[in-house]
């Protein structure tokens, strides 16, 4: 996982997003993985799966924003880095987000990431056509294999109500999943049209 690191001694949170909470799972569940780069947050509104009401595991689903469009020939692809998104890595498998949740597509593993000068964004090297062409404000999703018929890793069944601060040292982290709500979309990553389809009780909001 590439969620945002964060010092040690935490602030007080981050801006509020949730305009409404009205619903959310009767009992939350552990974590399936924690990521690497602890002391880190991963940021409530965050999509994930929670596999059963009590005692369950959740698993994430990271999300990326491209920043630039992609010819199918391309071998880089910049997303959006800055705010509380998560964070790309090297070793992740991605795919543009797909129309529903049963539809396959092309993933590519993230080969090298670097920053991208004169900009907040975040470019990583990807084997020529392993995603196909891209539009800039795309959203790439984690995959659960590379390959041409590759489906997402995760598929979301509500967003995380709270802030996770994640210790390094901590080998367990809970999590509580908002199933209705209204919650404010320009400040959390980004959520592909199958995810919200499936979240029909959470209106995303827009600022402006």
């Amino acid at each position: 996982m590439g969620f945002i690191q964060t010092k040690t001694v935490y602030d007080a949170g981050n801006v509020p997003i949730w305009l409404s909470v009205d619903r959310t799972k009767i009992a939350g569940g552990i974590l399936s993985a924690l990521p690497s780069n602890t002391p880190c947050t991963i940021p409530c509104g965050t999509p994930a799966y929670l596999d059963k009401m009590s005692g369950g595991t959740v698993s994430i689903l990271e999300t990326f924003k491209v920043a630039a469009d992609v010819a199918s020939g391309d071998t880089a692809v910049q997303v959006y880095a800055a705010g509380n998104v998560p964070q790309i890595t090297a070793g992740m498998i991605v795919m543009k987000a797909p129309a529903t949740y049963t539809t396959t597509g092309k993933a590519g593993v993230v080969g090298t990431v670097s920053a991208v000068s004169g900009s907040t964004n975040l470019s990583f090297a990807i084997t020529a056509n392993a995603l196909g062409a891209l539009t800039a404000g795309d959203i790439l999703v984690v995959a659960s294999a590379s390959g041409a018929t590759a489906t997402m890793a995760v598929l979301p069944n509500g967003l995380i109500w709270h802030d996770l601060r994640v210790r390094t040292g901590d080998t367990a982290q809970p999590a509580a999943l908002v199933i209705s709500g209204q919650i404010l979309e320009d400040r959390i990553a980004p959520i592909p049209t199958c995810v919200k389809n499936n979240l029909p009780m959470i209106t995303f909001e827009k600022e402006v």
